[in-house]
């Protein structure tokens, strides 16, 4: 086994400066409590960089009662309001401290709008999903951040299916993931990816689609055997190969598949298979900003670099990982003290970024070693054999089943 270690990338982190000055034409107020932008408002001068901008004076006829907080001193692309077009810019409606409601806004940032306020109605750091204090998806609170939804709960490797599963004759429900699935797949053996369909409609819902490879190991039943699924839940499944919508690294015509006969994932099926098919159910987890954080606190408790990966919400150590044996790679994670412990293979196959020739964020894990990761999963059927996640090779990584006396990677799951 080759142990490679990948570069770190770059990482650009921008600060925006902020000043504010009260316009020489009009009194500054506070918040964004001022008049409607009905009639030829203001349009607000000067923005620090770009476009925000203080507010004119207070509104005439059809103007605002009151300015918002002034921009900086530097003017970009503001201007002054013309005389003939009424009073200046009411404050923000939404809110947002300062904003304007036109164009103008508090202290301006370098993108567009004010430090309270968006470039049209925007608050203080609203996202560009829901809005911040104050703030639209329409034009962004500045600073805002994209939401990021693609958050998977990871299930227990044995599922148990009373309390797992909400069943009815056409679906499943699994209440760890949050996922309706198929419950009886087509029993048609599909010769391809291309030729296997979705239902039009199944159980009143019309939004069926194949799974990516992460969903569909979600329902593997590491505890079973031959099919490695629970059968009382998904009745009928074949212990062979289903497919998945993850393509292949840098391929166009071949996708990821899961051999339910194993349970294991399979880069691609030279025979074909079956589809079985998802969609959502119940409310998305969002989170804004970096999917993995570093968690300091914990760091300094355990001894070792903590991340928490805010889509699944799983603690991991992030340094260097060293090759150790099954059971020293389980002494060495509780070492770090009582409640750290191995990955699970569900918890350990999230990481994989399908997507990326070393199939992990390296910005994050710069130490990751090219090979086989312990899990403490043992493969089905097997007391000699565990589960390892492979990171390093796009075309290789995922589930693999390895004798447990070889000699492994470890990342362990890090709890403080």
């Amino acid at each position: 086994m080759s142990n490679e270690s990948f570069p770190r990338c770059p990482c650009l982190v921008a600060v925006l400066m902020v000043a504010a000055c009260q316009d020489n034409r009009g009194a500054s107020v506070d918040g964004g409590a001022g008049g409607a932008t009905t009639g030829m408002g203001g349009k607000g001068t000067g923005g620090s960089l770009s476009s925000g901008g203080d507010v004119g004076a207070a509104g005439s006829s059809a103007g605002g009662a009151s300015g918002g907080q002034g921009g900086a001193v530097t003017i970009a692309t503001g201007g002054q309001t013309p005389a003939d077009t009424g009073g200046g810019g009411a404050g923000g409606t939404p809110g947002g401290r300062g904003g304007s409601v036109a164009t103008g806004g508090g202290a301006g940032s370098a993108a567009a709008g004010g430090g309270g306020g968006s470039k049209a109605n925007g608050g203080a750091g609203g996202s560009k999903a829901n809005g911040g204090a104050g703030g639209s998806k329409a034009s962004g609170g500045t600073g805002g951040e994209e939401l990021n939804c693609s958050t998977l709960r990871i299930p227990l490797d044995h599922p148990i299916p009373a309390t797992a599963y909400t069943p009815t004759a056409e679906t499943i429900t699994d209440g760890a993931t949050g996922l309706m699935w198929q419950r009886n797949v087509d029993p048609t053996f599909q010769a391809s990816f291309a030729s296997a369909r979705c239902p039009t409609a199944l159980g009143g819902f019309t939004d069926w689609r194949p799974p990516t490879v992460l969903e569909l190991a979600t329902i593997v039943d590491f505890g079973a055997e031959n099919p490695t699924i629970s059968l009382s839940a998904f009745p009928g499944t074949p212990a062979n190969f289903f497919f998945t919508s993850t393509p292949l690294f840098m391929s166009t015509f071949t996708e990821w598949t899961i051999d339910f006969k194993t349970g294991l994932t399979v880069n691609g099926s030279s025979s074909g298979g079956y589809l079985r098919c998802v969609r959502p159910s119940g409310e998305k987890v969002c989170f804004s900003g970096p999917r993995f954080v570093v968690d300091s606190k914990a760091s300094a408790s355990v001894g070792v670099e903590v991340v928490v990966d805010r889509s699944s919400g799983v603690p991991w150590e992030r340094g260097a990982p060293p090759v150790l044996s099954w059971d020293q790679a389980k002494a060495r994670c509780t070492s770090l003290n009582a409640r750290s412990r191995l990955p699970t293979a569900k918890e350990l196959l999230s990481l994989v970024d399908f997507a990326k020739v070393s199939a992990i964020d390296v910005d994050v894990f710069s130490d990751t070693l090219k090979g086989d990761y312990w899990t403490s999963t043992l493969a089905p059927g097997s007391t000699s054999n565990a589960i390892t996640v492979s990171f390093g090779n796009a075309t290789y990584s995922g589930t693999h089943a390895t004798p447990t006396t070889e000699a492994h990677l470890v990342r362990c799951v890090v709890n403080p």
